[in-house]
């Protein structure tokens, strides 16, 4: 997904991201230094083994959703369920900001297509 803002930098859409993604229990990895201040990656991770994947630009966050079969004890979503579940409490989290709120969009992950105005 794709999450554009005009006015705010990469940093601080990914700051705005954080309480939503500690309330589904993922926490931060360990950030790494970037070659640039205008662009950001950042990886989330749950304890389950699901990841999610932030990359920013100048006003614009490309965030995915990475999930993982349970080979032991299947949980009671599979994979692609979980992300689409993901995806979904994420516009609502966005739809819930205040106005003029970021504004988001379904989008491959790729290199090639993310954060275009």
């Amino acid at each position: 997904m794709e999450i554009h803002s005009y006015g705010e930098t990469a940093a601080n859409l990914r700051e705005l991201l954080i309480p939503f993604l500690a309330q589904l229990n993922f926490a931060e990895a360990p950030r790494s230094a970037q070659a640039s201040p205008a662009y950001l990656a950042s990886e989330f991770r749950r304890a389950d083994g699901d990841r999610v994947f932030v990359l920013g630009g100048p006003n614009c966050l490309l965030v995915g959703y990475f999930s993982r079969r349970h080979p032991q004890s299947a949980p009671a979503l599979s994979p692609g369920d979980r992300a689409r579940r993901f995806a979904a409490q994420l516009k609502d989290f966005l739809a819930s900001l205040p106005t003029t709120r970021p504004r988001s969009r379904d989008t491959l992950w790729s290199w090639k297509s993310w954060c275009r105005p």
